[in-house]
C-alpha cells in the first residue's frame, strides 16, 4: 500500500499524511474550580502572623519572613543573566517556604498571584501527605478547593510565535476522589480535565502568543468536596517543528498535533488541536489512539526513518509493554507502531509496512491538501520533543529506537 499525499486541484483521495508548516521553507505558521482541603490539614497549620514582622509559621512552628531572601536579593539590586525568550518565574514554587512539610500560603505565592486563599506550600516527601515527591526541587503547591489556583504574566513572548506550556500536576488518592484542573493562556481555556493521581505526571500544550507578555492561569476546576491537585515545575518553552531531512529527522522523540483547517489552508484559517496519544495497553497487541488536548507521556513518538527519503514510522515512547505472539502476528517486543489506514487507526505492537510507514511531505504556502485522509487525520504538525524540556531527568522513559 503506496500512502502518500496527492496535491490536486480535484478531489482527491490520500492516505496519511503528516505535513509540516514553516520548515526549512516559508510556510504557514498554523494557529490553532472544588473541595476544601482536609480538616487535620487545616487544624495542624499553626499560622501565626505578627503584624509588625510579618512572620509566619508552617505546620512544624518553623518561622519565614514574608518577604523571601531570594526575593529580598532580587529587590536590592541583584543583577540577572539576560535569558531570551519566556521565563516562567518561580514556576518550580521554590522561593516562599522553607516548611518541613507543609504550609498555607497566606503570604502568597512569591511571582505569582493567587486566586482563593486555599493554597499550600508542599515539601517533597510531606508526612501528611503520604510522601509526595515533588517534580523537580524540594517543593510543590496544591490547591485545595474549588476555584483556588495561581496566575503570571510572562513576558519575552514573540507575537504570533508558538510556544509549549509545560506543568507537572496530580490529584491526591487519599481525599474524595478526582479532581480536574483548568490551564488558561491570556484568558483562553486550553486544558480542564481530570489529572493522573498520586505521583505527578507531566502535560504540555501550544499557544500562539498574542501578545509579548502572556497571563498563564492554573486552577482547580472542581468537583467540589475534600480533594487536593498538585501543582509543579512550570516551565515555557518555544514549539519547535521537527526536521523529517533524512536522518537528521532519525530516533528523533515528537509530537504529532492535528491541525484543522477552515477552508483553504491559511494563517487565518489553521489551528493545531488535539495530540495523537497511545491507549491503555492490550493483551491482543493492539491499543486504541486517543486525541488528548494536552500532550502527556503517551503523546510522544519515535520517529523511524523508513525505505526512501520521506518514508517514515512512529514508535510509542510511552507504551513500552510486550504482548504475547497472538493473532497470527510476530510481536516487536515493546515496540507499538503508529498504524493508520481507512477503517482504524491504533497504536500495534507490529510493523507492517504497508500501513505503519508514511509518506512525510512540508505543505508550503499555497498548496492544496487533499481533505481525504486516514482514520488518524491527514494534517500535522509534528513537533520536536526534548527530554529536558521541563528541566526534569525522568520527563519521558528512554526511548527504545527500534530497528
Amino acid at each position: 500500500m503506496m500512502l502518500r499525499s496527492y496535491f490536486c486541484s480535484g478531489a482527491c483521495r490520500s492516505a496519511l499524511v503528516l505535513v509540516f508548516f514553516g520548515l526549512m521553507k516559508p510556510g504557514l505558521a498554523l494557529s490553532a474550580s472544588a473541595g476544601q482541603t482536609s480538616e487535620s490539614a487545616s487544624s495542624s497549620a499553626r499560622l501565626l502572623r505578627n503584624p509588625d514582622s510579618e512572620i509566619e509559621l508552617d505546620s512544624a512552628g518553623k518561622a519565614r519572613f514574608g518577604q523571601p531572601a531570594a526575593l529580598e536579593a532580587r529587590d536590592a539590586g541583584t543583577e540577572a543573566t539576560e535569558v531570551a525568550g519566556p521565563q516562567v518565574a518561580n514556576g518550580g514554587f521554590e522561593v516562599g517556604s522553607t516548611t518541613l512539610d507543609f504550609q498555607q500560603a497566606q503570604n502568597g505565592v512569591p511571582e505569582w498571584n493567587k486566586i482563593g486563599d486555599s493554597i499550600m506550600f508542599i515539601r517533597d516527601g510531606s508526612t501528611e501527605f503520604q510522601g509526595q515527591s515533588a517534580a523537580r526541587g524540594n517543593y510543590f503547591l496544591a490547591f485545595g478547593a474549588e476555584g483556588s489556583g495561581v496566575f503570571q504574566s510572562v513576558g519575552g513572548h514573540v507575537v504570533d510565535k508558538w510556544y509549549r506550556l509545560f506543568w507537572h500536576a496530580s490529584y491526591s488518592e487519599q481525599k474524595e476522589g478526582v479532581a480536574k484542573l483548568k490551564v488558561s493562556v491570556q484568558a483562553t481555556e486550553k486544558f480542564n480535565e481530570e489529572v493522573k493521581a498520586g505521583k505527578l505526571g507531566w502535560y504540555h500544550i501550544t499557544y500562539k502568543a498574542p501578545a509579548a507578555d502572556v497571563v498563564i492561569t492554573f486552577e482547580h476546576a472542581g468537583p467540589a468536596g475534600d480533594r487536593a491537585i498538585f501543582l509543579d515545575a512550570v516551565d515555557i518553552k518555544p514549539a519547535v517543528m521537527w526536521d523529517p531531512s533524512h536522518n537528521h529527522g532519525n530516533n528523533k522523540m515528537v509530537t504529532l498535533q492535528k491541525v484543522t483547517c477552515n477552508g483553504y489552508p491559511s494563517l487565518a484559517t489553521c489551528t493545531r488541536g488535539r495530540f495523537l496519544s497511545a491507549g491503555e495497553y492490550d493483551d491482543d497487541g493492539t491499543s486504541s489512539i486517543v486525541e488528548t488536548n494536552a500532550a502527556s507521556e503517551r503523546s510522544v513518538w519515535t520517529s523511524l526513518h523508513k525505505m526512501g527519503a520521506t518514508r517514515w514510522a512512529f514508535k510509542s515512547s510511552g507504551l513500552v509493554q510486550a504482548s504475547p505472539n497472538t493473532a497470527g502476528h510476530a510481536r516487536d517486543g515493546d515496540m507499538w507502531y503508529l498504524h493508520a489506514d481507512y477503517t482504524s487507526c491504533e497504536a500495534r505492537n507490529w510493523y507492517d509496512k504497508a500501513t505503519s510507514t508514511f509518506d512525510i511531505q512540508l505543505n508550503p504556502m499555497g498548496f492544496e491538501v487533499s481533505n481525504v485522509g486516514t482514520e488518524c487525520g491527514s494534517l500535522f504538525a509534528i513537533q520536536t520533543f526534548q527530554s529536558s524540556d521541563p528541566l526534569s531527568d525522568n520527563f519521558v522513559p528512554t526511548p527504545n529506537l527500534g530497528r
